[in-house]
């Protein structure tokens, strides 16, 4: 029994690492043409292309209400199902804490002992509920958005250095783009700080 558990615990921590380093490099030059970029573009296009179909043909009018291009796919930036990723952090999170509030919360004298037992329980309930409050607050942070109100202000942040950034202009917003900026399409926003930026986390 033990053995099994424990199989199942390497495979489900192998297929996250899988996972995680599949979404991170899975796009590159290397992966691109090879099997792991065949698994990225599995998770990212065929299976968003698949919960869109299957959204359409279950509720067609109300997912796509108009032709307008921003309701084209379910996941847009004013679809319908936009708030999915949320919805789905938190229904993971929250049991993930039930988990720990039914099993481990109780069992916390066994693994820590009597002499530091109620400092874990009461720094445990503190910062379980920190997730959510953070998340929650990603709502009204901004996330780097150059506008052309700061663009000038970024520009001294970030100056061309002339190897890997040149002056160029965004040929969406037509502001300069500046060093380390992305456009990202899903906000119709010009992020400066792409490397930190979730699109997901930024709902309006």
């Amino acid at each position: 029994m033990i053995s099994l558990v424990l199989v199942g615990f390497i495979a489900y921590v192998a297929f996250l690492m899988l996972l995680v380093y599949t979404m991170i490099c899975g796009n590159n030059k290397f992966h691109r043409n090879g099997l792991i970029g065949k698994f990225y573009r599995f998770i990212t296009i065929t299976t968003l292309d698949w919960f869109n179909s299957t959204a359409r043909k279950i509720c067609p009018k109300c997912c796509f209400p108009d032709d307008d291009d921003e309701y084209n796919t379910c996941m847009g930036p004013k679809g319908p199902c936009r708030f999915f990723v949320a919805f789905f952090f938190y229904f993971i999170y929250m049991l993930f804490s039930l988990i720990y509030l039914i099993n481990v919360y109780p069992n916390l004298y066994n693994i820590y002992g009597p002499e530091s037992v109620e400092l874990h329980k009461f720094l445990s309930i503190f910062v379980l509920p920190w997730p959510w409050v953070i998340f929650i607050l990603f709502q009204f942070l901004d996330p780097g958005e150059i506008r052309n109100d700061n663009v000038e202000s970024y520009l001294k942040i970030y100056p061309y250095d002339y190897v890997l950034y040149f002056p160029n202009l965004c040929p969406t917003l037509q502001i300069p783009v500046v060093p380390r900026s992305r456009y990202c399409r899903y906000t119709q926003k010009r992020i400066a700080y792409v490397e930190f930026f979730i699109s997901y986390l930024h709902f309006e």
